[in-house]
C-alpha cells in the first residue's frame, strides 16, 4: 500500500507524530516536492491559511520576511505547487496557539521570531557583558 499524502499544518503536537509515520513509510509529505528543507511549521489559523497562499502563488513572501514566517521556506514555489497541494491525501490542520503576530501584511512564526531577535541582539549584549 503506497503511503498517506499528508500535507500537516499545524505545530510539534501535529507534525511529530507525522514525522514518526513518515519514518515509517506509512505517510509522507508533500514538502519536499514544494522544496521546503524542513516542514514549515504553522501555528494558527491565518499562518496556515498564509503558507497555503504562499504555495498557491497567491501571495509572495518577501526574502527579508521569510524566513521569520517558516523553516527554511524556497526562494520561490515550483510552477506545480498547487498541483502537489491537490493531490494530497489528506490536509491535516492543528492550531498551537489563537495568538498572531503580524509584520506588515504577514504572519510571523513566534518561535523563528525569537530566534531571529536573540541573533540580532545577542552580540550586543556580549559587547555589553564585556565592559561590566
Amino acid at each position: 500500500m503506497a503511503p498517506l499524502v499528508v500535507v500537516p499544518l499545524g505545530g510539534c503536537p501535529l507534525t511529530i507524530p507525522i514525522l514518526r509515520l513518515f519514518r515509517r513509510k506509512v505517510a509522507t509529505s508533500v514538502y519536499s516536492q514544494l522544496a521546503f528543507k524542513k516542514w514549515p511549521m504553522s501555528l494558527s489559523a491565518g499562518h496556515a491559511l498564509q503558507l497555503v497562499r504562499m504555495t498557491r502563488g497567491e501571495i509572495s513572501i518577501p526574502p527579508v520576511v521569510r524566513d521569520i514566517c517558516y523553516t527554511t521556506p524556497p526562494a520561490t514555489m515550483p510552477a506545480n505547487a498547487n498541483d502537489v497541494l491537490a493531490n494530497a491525501d489528506i490536509l491535516l490542520i492543528e492550531m498551537s496557539t489563537p495568538i498572531e503576530i503580524y509584520f506588515g501584511d504577514f504572519i510571523l512564526n513566534q518561535n523563528w521570531l525569537r530566534e531571529y531577535l536573540k541573533n540580532q541582539f545577542q552580540p550586543l549584549l556580549q559587547l555589553r557583558l564585556r565592559k561590566l
